[in-house]
């Protein structure tokens, strides 16, 4: 267990930490223009992703496993390549009244389809419990294409949007093409499997949605500058949510086995562990983040000023998010996405309701953005508390954070007086070093009390 443990992190970090490194870097060097128009065209992708991916931890593990399907992924290739054929021909004309570009808008239709067997590649190995097999399929190897061809690109010629676009696609074609040459999935379908599937799809729509809307009205009330800055913040937050990610995919088909059982009280450790260990790794980040943004921000270029504040209203949000738990996995492994249908439509509303009453005010964006994170993290705390009676953090585990958290705060803030904001960064990072090093045993003795075996 610690040696698949210890390879996903591996490839997690490897994948993340090239593809975030990447980020910066050609935000810093393409200029906030470009990067903004690059960070537009993405959100489509996704939303379009949205519509016609079915691909749920959950809905996929609840059929493999509790179900005991042995086509599971056969079923699903042939659910979203159906669900691709339908609304491949509206999506464009939507996309293209935004774009008004033929060629890009049919990219992006068709690097979302490839994009979605990718991520369903990865879960197929994530439900047979080869964890690291799923990160570097589905994560470590497209990326990595995607990172080489565009450098290359760039060394050659200067980058455009469109450009990116192209590797992007050549990216994930690549590996979805081979996986589907090798694994040989046949057409098959199976009604049951929609009277659980509308509603995860329902969900993802409603909840996935509302950030890449966002970021959609960030361009049209602003401009791809402003577009930039917001997608380097979101860029952070997605960092500091990885180890909740790999710890996830550990615990998720346990969730499910203890959920089978009926076995409340190993959710509920199941629950708890995850919020500890994951806030143990990322409140110190956060916290990291929170005081560097500016050093960050200046070293990005002009174009990225309003990249603190955003980063600062962001983390609001986050923090509610990673204290809260993983709420919506419990009810969705528990067969209670039907709450979470609700929780989603509320989010859905209270953001696209701020969207528009604060569309033309500074930062309102991202305020809406925190704003409905925060609402739909209490509200689904409060749900699985009332169902199950488990709580996201032991106190004793929370007493521990908030002393490290604390100690780790007072640390930095000396960095403050250092006047060399480079030196002061240097520091601060070993600093950080020294606090994994001596927080290590402490999750070390959590995972080997078997709730990760």
């Amino acid at each position: 267990m610690k040696k698949k443990l210890l390879s996903s992190f591996a490839f997690t970090f490897l994948s993340s930490g090239l593809f975030f490194g990447f980020n910066f870097y050609i935000a810093k060097v393409l200029g906030a223009e470009t990067y903004g128009e690059i960070t537009y065209y993405l959100s489509f992708i996704q939303i379009i992703v949205l519509l016609i991916s079915f691909n749920y931890a959950a809905l996929y593990m609840g059929n493999k496993i509790t179900r005991e399907d042995s086509n599971t992924f056969s079923l699903f290739i042939s659910i979203e390549s159906l669900a691709f054929l339908i609304i491949a021909v509206p999506a464009y004309f939507v996309i293209n009244q935004y774009i008004n570009n033929t060629e890009t808008t049919i990219l992006i239709v068709i690097i979302a389809y490839f994009s979605t067997l990718t991520t369903l590649i990865g879960l197929k190995y994530n439900a047979d419990k080869q964890i690291s097999l799923s990160i570097l399929y589905s994560a470590l190897i497209p990326r990595a294409i995607l990172i080489v061809l565009f450098l290359i690109i760039l060394f050659i010629t200067v980058g455009t949007a469109k450009n990116y676009l192209y590797v992007y696609l050549l990216s994930f074609t690549l590996v979805s093409g081979y996986f589907l040459l090798k694994i040989r999935p046949t057409w098959y379908m199976k009604k049951e499997i929609f009277s659980r599937a509308w509603k995860f799809y329902l969900l993802g729509i409603i909840g996935g949605s509302i950030t890449y809307i966002a970021q959609i009205f960030q361009k049209e009330y602003g401009s791809y500058t402003e577009l930039a800055s917001l997608a380097i913040a979101l860029l952070l937050i997605a960092g500091l949510s990885l180890i909740g990610g790999i710890l996830i995919k550990f615990a998720l088909p346990k969730i499910h086995e203890a959920w089978k059982e009926r076995d409340m009280k190993q959710l509920g450790e199941l629950y708890s562990t995850h919020t500890f260990l994951s806030s143990m790794v990322n409140v110190p980040i956060l916290i990291f983040l929170l005081y560097f943004i500016e050093t960050i921000s200046k070293f990005m270029g002009e174009g990225y000023t309003s990249l603190p504040m955003i980063f600062y209203i962001l983390s609001v949000g986050y923090l509610f998010d990673l204290m809260t738990g993983i709420t919506g996995t419990i009810l969705r492994a528990t067969e209670h996405e039907h709450i979470e249908i609700y929780n989603e439509i509320f989010r859905f509303v209270v953001g696209i309701g701020l969207l528009f009453l604060l569309r033309n005010q500074d930062f309102g964006v991202v305020y809406a953005i925190s704003a409905s994170m925060v609402i739909y993290n209490v509200v689904k705390f409060f749900q699985v508390y009332r169902l199950f009676r488990i709580k996201p953090i032991h106190l004793k585990n929370f007493i521990l954070l908030m002393i490290y958290s604390i100690g780790v705060s007072m640390i930095l803030y000396m960095t403050l007086y250092i006047e060399s904001r480079m030196v002061a960064l240097l520091l601060a990072i070993i600093m950080m070093f020294v606090y994994y090093f001596l927080m290590y045993k402490h999750m070390k003795k959590i995972i080997n009390l078997g709730v990760y075996k």
